[in-house]
């Protein structure tokens, strides 16, 4: 994961939609991504951390689309099955909702970042976003 990336969407690999630098930080205590959108002004920062209390991962996601700052919070992290999974929760002009956020692992140098979100309780869900991260060479 970590190291230097360009996102596409899923099923188009032909336009770039981001590019994205992973590293570790904070002497090996996290890993930071550097996200810079090409589609708008959408830049920003996740901060990925491991909470030994919990014995899950935690992600906080900083950023602006060209407004105001945005803080996302993504709890209950656990990698199994190659994948990473978290949870989100929150509210918008819509109302209340619940989320899934997930890191596929496709191999070394593919990841797929993907959520979406459920304004019932997970009766219905609708994607956010769906990312295919290819390691540039």
């Amino acid at each position: 994961w970590v190291g230097e990336w360009d996102v596409y969407q899923n099923g188009n690999t032909k336009t770039i939609v981001g590019n994205s630098k992973v590293e570790i930080a904070s002497g090996g205590c996290m890993v930071l991504e550097n996200w810079t959108s090409m589609v708008g002004a959408h830049n920003g920062k996740s901060m990925n951390y491991f909470d030994p209390q919990k014995n899950k991962w935690e992600q906080v996601w900083v950023g602006s689309e060209g407004g105001p700052q945005i803080v996302h919070r993504f709890v209950n992290g656990e990698y199994k099955d190659d994948a990473m999974r978290f949870d989100f929760e929150g509210s918008d002009n819509k109302g209340r909702y619940v989320g899934r956020f997930i890191f596929y692992n496709l191999g070394k140098d593919k990841v797929r970042q993907f959520s979406e979100q459920s304004y019932d309780e997970g009766k219905t869900w609708q994607t956010n976003y769906d990312f295919i991260y290819i390691r540039k060479l």
